[in-house]
């Protein structure tokens, strides 16, 4: 039984000593390929619905503020992680989620922003404050998803310097 754990005292019905399986080394946590934040609950029914369809694993939240800190302490380094930000988030909006993460962790995320202001200026500003893309509301489920597709497939291939 060299090299191996048993447990002292235990045994099988055949009378001998059980064995203890090894113990597996706790992992720090990894970052999350794709985070999604809205706190309108039958957007985040659907986009939960679809993102679980194709198999992409994602963080939900429905607060700017546990969002915005979550996403702060998430680990240095590493690939960056695509986030879905809803612009109307109690707590702190998402634009000043996307500003204050452009500030702090510039090359962190890749950010797509969700708005149901249409207007030139609000999309601007999202773009200029560093949004890989923003998408007014009603969006075409489908074209969000095969661009969260793409951009997850290219974050995993980038690695962020800490």
């Amino acid at each position: 039984m060299r090299g191996r754990l048993r447990c002292v005292g235990a045994r099988t019905p055949q009378g001998l000593p059980a064995e203890t399986p090894p113990v597996a080394p706790v992992a720090e946590p990894a970052s999350p390929d794709l985070v999604v934040a809205t706190a309108d609950p039958s957007l985040m029914r659907m986009l939960s619905f679809a993102l679980d369809q194709m198999r992409l694993p994602h963080q939900s939240f429905t607060s700017g503020t546990v969002v915005l800190q979550r996403l702060l302490d998430l680990p240095r380094g590493g690939r960056p992680t695509v986030v879905v930000l809803d612009v109307d988030l109690p707590g702190v909006d998402g634009h000043a989620i996307l500003e204050r993460l452009g500030v702090e962790r510039p090359d962190a995320f890749l950010i797509v922003v969700l708005s149901s202001h249409a207007d030139e200026s609000v999309q601007v500003r999202s773009l200029l404050a560093g949004a890989l893309d923003h998408l007014a509301k009603p969006f075409n489920v489908r074209v969000l998803m095969a661009k969260l597709q793409r951009w997850v497939r290219i974050a995993r291939h980038y690695e962020v310097a800490a």
